[in-house]
Order: structure tokens, then sequence, then C-alpha cells
């Protein structure tokens, strides 16, 4: 069984680096990131900014390298809503598993074709739900 997973990120905005990449970097003995992409240059430059010559990964200019890269076991997708649909399919076509930000697509329809995905490629797509803590003397729910 592999000790780290290789992990490639779609996404790469406020969420990615406030919150993913702090937690994954604290857990770098469990993940390695490989590769990171955005289509927007100003999240590029500050996801460069942070680390200045000292980037532990490559920030790539095509989902597409990251996605069928064969050293990639796992795919991020922390984009907005609209795409999710698009880069989780990919990202389960070419045999990858698939972290994927909440809301899991737009329309109930979208959900269930990852579903079928899944079944299909054998590959698990899990969607994160940040947790809310209950008010003082009240349970969850």
């Amino acid at each position: 069984m592999k000790n780290r997973v290789n992990l490639g990120v779609i996404g790469c905005g406020s969420v990615f680096r406030l919150m993913h990449l702090p937690a994954l970097i604290k857990l770098n003995n469990k993940f390695n990131i490989v590769s990171v992409y955005d289509t927007d240059e100003a999240a590029i430059k500050l996801t460069n900014k942070l680390f200045g010559k000292d980037l532990p990964f490559k920030i790539v200019n095509n989902p597409t390298k990251i996605l069928s890269d064969p050293h990639i076991d796992a795919i991020a997708v922390l984009t907005s809503t609209s795409s999710h649909l698009k880069y989780t399919l990919q990202a389960l076509r070419n045999n990858k598993h698939v972290f994927l930000e909440k809301p899991a697509a737009v329309l109930p329809k979208d959900v269930l074709k990852i579903t079928q995905y899944e079944k299909k490629f054998n590959k698990y797509c899990q969607v994160g739900s940040p947790t809310v803590p209950s008010p003082p003397g009240r349970g969850p729910g």
C-alpha cells in the first residue's frame, strides 16, 4: 500500500490557499501536492507569492496536464460549482479519485452522473463540507 497520495489541485483560490493548503502541508506525510492549476491568473500569482522561489509543487497552464498525469492518484476539484461536473468526470475517467468541494454539482442529475462514473471507473469521489460548530448547549441538527 502506498504511504502518500500524489495530489493534483484544480482551483487555487482563497479556499485552497487559506484552508486546504495549510492542512495538506501539515499532512505532508500523507499527501504530496504534485501540480496545481487555475484559470485565474490572480489566484496563481497569490499562490506563488506564498512560497516565493520555494514552491513545493508545479503550477501548470492546462488542467489536462494534471488530469492525465499517471503519477497523480487523486484530484482536488476546488473550482466554482459550475465546473465541478466537467473536472470530476474527467478525473474519474482518467483513473483518479476525487475530492470535490461542496456542493457537488448544480443539478441533482449531475450528482447522479458522478456516482455512475464512480462505479464505472471504480474510483471514489468525496464531497467536502466544513463542519459548523453548534451553538453552546445545542447538539447538531
